[in-house]
């Protein structure tokens, strides 16, 4: 029996979350002079299992904000590394709750 079409994962989108890390500093260096340069870099589908694919994006809550240099060491030197990837993640989740960007709703 030949397996159908994959499933289309649909990804959850938030401007308001990648907007975030405008002028934000890097979460790895902290560098200032690199403050221009921070974005949310987009952790990779495979870190958490899923399917992902070149110039694929994974949910805008999975992101880190990083500088240029970072941003491109971790899609490229560090890309196995899977504690980094984990580490910029958590930090980067902890700086958008501490700024009221990300909250828990209350329960009704």
């Amino acid at each position: 029996m030949a397996a159908g079409p994959q499933a289309k994962i649909k990804r959850f989108r938030s401007r308001r979350l990648l907007d975030a890390a405008e002028g934000q500093l890097c979460v790895l260096c902290e560098r200032e002079k690199k403050r221009d340069t921070v974005v949310p870099a987009h952790l990779p589908g495979s870190f958490y299992g899923m399917p992902a694919g070149t110039g694929q994006k994974t949910h805008d809550w999975l992101v880190a904000h990083l500088c240029d240099v970072c941003h491109h060491a971790m899609d490229n030197e560090c890309r196995r590394d899977a504690q980094m990837r984990l580490k910029v993640l958590c930090l980067t989740l902890e700086r958008l709750f501490e700024q009221g960007i990300l909250k828990v709703a209350p329960r009704c």
